[in-house]
């Protein structure tokens, strides 16, 4: 929800918001200062960015990887559901498109 919201803020100003994200083991952060980090870290970035002159590409890049057992299954270029249920399973794929 906090970086659908920052997405949403920087790209009302022209800002391109990619998102990426590495897991982190031993994260020693409760949720609370977890969205707190977050969101100023996001806040900073989208001021930075609205900083720069009009013509100047603005962007904030946020990547989120994870090891797979196979690669994702792509029909017709987007990822589709392995779930047996397809009717309840998917939907988070969309979203992630």
């Amino acid at each position: 929800m906090l970086l659908e919201q920052k997405r949403a803020l920087a790209e009302q100003d022209g800002i391109s918001f990619t998102i990426q994200t590495v897991p982190h083991v031993e994260w020693t952060f409760n949720d609370n200062e977890t969205c707190s980090l977050l969101g100023n870290l996001l806040d900073n970035a989208i001021e930075a960015c609205k900083r720069l002159d009009g013509n100047v590409d603005k962007w904030i890049s946020i990547k989120i990887e994870n090891s797979a057992g196979e690669a994702p299954v792509m029909k017709k270029g987007r990822f589709v559901s392995i779930k047996q249920d397809k009717t309840k399973h998917g939907y988070g794929l969309k979203s992630v498109e």
